[in-house]
C-alpha cells in the first residue's frame, strides 16, 4: 500500500507529473543512488544531463535540488519528480520483495496498476493500435505526439515538418473564416515554447541543424501570429523576446560556415517581411545581423 506521502500524483501539479512520468517510462534517471543520511544523487537525461539531489525523500524534512533553469524559479521541476518516481518504485520493489509472493500458479498478480507496468505487460501491437485509435480522436494528442517526436523523423525537408505542426494548429489567415479563436493560439503558444526548449537542447547538443529548422519555423510564425492576432499580447511579446535570444545564443556557437550564411540570409529575409514588428531598438533581427555578424552599414556622402 502507498503511504500517502508517496502520492506523488497528488502532491505535485498535473503537467509536470505527467512529463516526469514519461522522463520515468524512457529510464531517463540514470546513476540514482542512495548515499549515508538518506541522501539520494542521480542524474536525469532531458537533451541534457542535469544533477538532481534529493535528502530525506517523501518526508516533511524533505529537501531537493535540480540544475535545470525551471526549478531554479519554481523549487521543483519535472526532474526532481521524476526521481521521486525511481525511489518510490524502488521502495515498492524492495517492499514486495520481502513479503510473500502473491502468484497462483503460472499467473502472476500485479500489487497496483501504473503506466510503466500497462506498458511492460501488453504488446507492441496493442499499443500501437491503441496510440492510433487515440491520435484520430483527439488532436492535441496528435499535435503531441509530432512535438515530442518530430526531431526523430527524418523527412525529404526537414524544416517542412516543424511548419507542418504549426499550421495544423493555426491556419495561414486567408479570410474571416480561417481566423484561429483565443484557445487555439494558446495551445500554438505552448507548442512554441516547447520549440524554444528544443532549439536550447539541439544548441547544447550540437544538433545546429535542425535547431535552425525549428527557429526557422517557429519565429517565422510567432511574429505571423503576433500581427494578425490580439489574442494573448504579453505571452507572445515574452516568446518574442526568447527567440531573440534564442538567436544571440545560437551565434555565438561556431557554427558551419554554410548555416552561418543560411542563418544570416534567414533574418535578413525576417526583417523585411511585412508582419516583423520592431518593438525595441536593440531587441530586433536587424540589430542581431549588426552585432553579431560584424556588419557595418557604409553611408554615402
Amino acid at each position: 500500500m502507498t503511504e500517502k506521502n508517496q502520492l506523488i500524483e497528488l502532491i505535485y501539479e498535473d503537467n509536470l507529473v505527467i512529463a516526469a512520468e514519461q522522463l520515468f517510462e524512457v529510464n531517463a534517471i540514470k546513476h540514482l543512488i542512495k548515499t549515508g543520511s538518506n541522501l539520494y544523487i542521480g542524474s536525469v537525461k532531458d537533451g541534457i544531463n542535469y544533477e538532481i539531489e534529493i535528502q530525506s525523500p517523501f518526508a516533511k524534512k524533505q529537501k531537493v535540488s535540480c540544475e535545470c533553469s525551471f526549478y531554479k524559479d519554481n523549487k521543483i521541476c519535472k526532474h526532481i519528480i521524476a526521481g521521486l518516481l525511481q525511489i518510490r518504485d524502488q521502495i515498492k520493489l524492495k517492499t514486495t520483495s520481502a513479503s510473500p509472493k502473491v502468484e497462483s500458479g503460472a499467473s502472476k498478480k500485479l500489487l497496483s496498476l501504473n503506466t510503466s507496468q500497462i506498458l511492460e505487460e501488453i504488446s507492441h501491437s496493442d499499443l500501437v493500435a491503441f496510440i492510433k485509435s487515440y491520435a484520430r480522436k483527439d488532436k492535441k494528442f496528435t499535435t503531441q505526439l509530432k512535438v515530442n517526436f518530430a526531431r526523430k523523423i527524418d523527412l525529404i525537408d526537414n524544416a517542412d515538418k516543424y511548419k507542418s505542426i504549426l499550421n495544423s494548429i493555426v491556419r495561414p489567415n486567408t479570410g474571416k473564416e480561417s481566423k484561429a479563436n483565443s484557445s487555439e493560439i494558446k495551445a500554438l503558444l505552448l507548442v512554441l515554447k516547447d520549440f524554444s526548449d528544443q532549439i536550447n537542447d539541439c544548441i547544447a547538443l550540437g544538433q545546429y541543424r535542425e535547431g535552425f529548422n525549428i527557429l526557422d519555423a517557429s519565429i517565422s510564425k510567432l511574429e505571423y501570429i503576433r500581427h494578425h492576432y490580439a489574442f494573448h499580447p504579453d505571452d507572445l511579446l515574452k516568446l518574442h523576446a526568447t527567440y531573440h535570444q534564442i538567436i544571440r545564443y545560437f551565434l555565438k556557437e561556431k557554427l558551419p560556415q554554410d548555416l552561418k550564411s543560411d542563418m544570416l540570409n534567414f533574418l535578413m529575409n525576417l526583417a523585411s517581411r511585412s508582419y516583423y514588428q520592431y518593438n525595441d531598438i536593440n531587441d530586433n533581427v536587424i540589430s542581431i545581423i549588426l552585432s553579431e555578424y560584424k556588419i557595418k552599414i557604409v553611408s554615402k556622402a
